[in-house]
């Protein structure tokens, strides 16, 4: 499993599987804005 450290991640995986680009951007910013209190 791959843990997700930077969006170079992200876009070397939605090169191989270009499907999921769109999807992986929303995720993204959407992580990225949000308040983690916990890791769970």
């Amino acid at each position: 499993m791959k843990r997700i450290i930077s969006k170079r991640t992200l876009r070397e995986f939605w090169k191989i599987h270009a499907d999921s680009e769109q999807l992986l951007k929303t995720w993204y910013e959407t992580a990225k804005e949000a308040n983690w209190n916990s890791p769970a």
